[in-house]
């Protein structure tokens, strides 16, 4: 598109009649295909209420799904992309549970109640991250949302408050900025949705990937995001409140879980099967001997 000129009146006197048309700038002279781009009423054209900029910026609410419960920051353990990630498939997990009302009275509402609660582990991990993240801006406001939401949808919440979560989350990971749907306060993710998504990853994901050398070379990078958030859930397992986090055997099967996961995630990365082999064996050694103790 051509630049277009700017026309500027000079004012040459003080008197009534001291600048004659003659001495103005002629006024600019447009094309169709110019004018095309002007709105011949821009008011009439916008939509929405004109924003109040002296009323006083909403306060964020503080997240509370768990801090790391240990030196560093959540970078230790996970990469930003993974972070983003895994944001992304839990909205599809609420996607594929909420595609129908049925879909979620059937069992639907118990997988979109635990990806709601891992949603807010994880925009916690997103607010805190030592790395740019993706939505990292509005990261604590979701984070309390999602917990709120998983609290809401385990006491019953009915389908359409599911579904607005599941909307507001579409919009937020296509790029809009969406409100959070749910303002009330939750409890972070419990144990049980923690260990949930924990043996969906040492029982299932990771040994897929280990099979042989050709699953590996496909599936090396899905290793590494499923033992970099391996590590994330054994560091969220010691938040305060958390059954047994204050417990030091208990502490001490997570930390160790979240070492060998760390150790996984590397081999992985260096594409070492050998190694992400031994570190997932690591990873079920810490699993099964904390389950025997505290099982019973």
């Amino acid at each position: 598109m051509k630049p277009l000129g700017v026309a500027v009146v000079i004012l040459v006197g003080l008197g009534g009649s001291a600048a004659s048309a003659a001495e103005r700038a002629a006024p600019p002279t447009f094309s169709e295909e110019e004018r095309a781009v002007f709105f011949d009423d821009a008011f009439a054209a916008l939509e929405g209420e004109r924003p109040d900029y002296s009323a006083p910026a909403a306060e964020q609410p503080t997240a509370i799904a768990p801090a790391p419960a240990t030196a560093g920051a959540w970078g230790d353990w996970i990469a930003a992309d993974v972070v983003e990630t895994e944001i992304k498939r839990q909205a599809a997990a609420i996607a594929e549970a909420t595609r129908s009302e049925p879909a979620f009275r059937a069992g639907g509402w118990r997988q979109t109640r635990d990806a709601a609660a891992l949603l807010g582990l994880m925009f916690r991990v997103a607010a805190e991250h030592d790395e740019p993240v993706r939505w990292q801006a509005v990261a604590p406001r979701w984070s309390v949302s999602f917990a709120g939401a998983a609290a809401e949808i385990d006491s019953g919440a009915p389908f359409q408050r599911a579904e607005a979560l599941r909307d507001a989350l579409a919009e937020l990971v296509r790029g809009a900025r969406p409100e959070p749907p749910v303002t009330s306060n939750g409890s972070p993710a419990g144990r049980g949705v923690l260990m949930r998504r924990m043996e969906l990853a040492t029982g299932e994901r990771l040994p897929e990937t280990l099979v042989d050398r050709r699953s590996w070379r496909r599936g090396a990078a899905d290793a590494r995001h499923e033992a970099q958030l391996l590590a994330v859930l054994a560091e969220a397992l010691l938040a305060e409140g958390l059954e047994d986090a204050d417990d030091e055997s208990y502490a001490a099967y997570a930390r160790q879980l979240r070492e060998a996961a760390s150790s996984l995630a590397t081999a992985a990365e260096g594409e070492d099967r050998a190694a992400a082999a031994t570190a997932l064996e690591a990873c079920q050694r810490s699993c099964a001997a904390c389950h025997d103790d505290y099982r019973g």
